[in-house]
């Protein structure tokens, strides 16, 4: 069984283009076409992302978790899942204290 995402917009050498995907049982992309057809292989998911940006994760270059210091706003918790949620695989934290930061990747939330 394998996933397929249609219609999705990818940005390929600087040009936004419509390319479909196929994801394996492993989660591994196995290929990315402009148009994919399901085929008599089980399909267990298909997405259709059109007009959407598909990406395997982008990168926060500038963030501001308020941890430490302002945990009654933000922890680093609760800023990794929502960054994690909206595609987010790794954010650069800036400090908003003086105290030293504990960092630790968005994968351990």
């Amino acid at each position: 069984m394998y996933r397929l995402i249609q219609n999705g917009q990818l940005l390929i050498d600087d040009q936004l283009v419509k390319r479909d995907i196929a994801i394996d049982e492993k989660g591994r992309i196995t290929a990315i076409e402009a148009q994919i057809t399901p085929t008599d292989e089980p399909t267990e998911t298909i997405f259709d992302a059109q007009g959407a940006l598909v990406s395997a994760g982008l990168i926060d270059g500038h963030v501001h978790f308020r941890d430490p210091g302002f945990t009654d706003k933000e922890t680093l918790q609760t800023g990794s899942r929502a960054a994690a949620h909206g595609g987010i695989r790794v954010s650069l934290q800036c400090r908003t204290s003086t105290q030293y930061l504990t960092i630790y990747p968005i994968s351990k939330y």
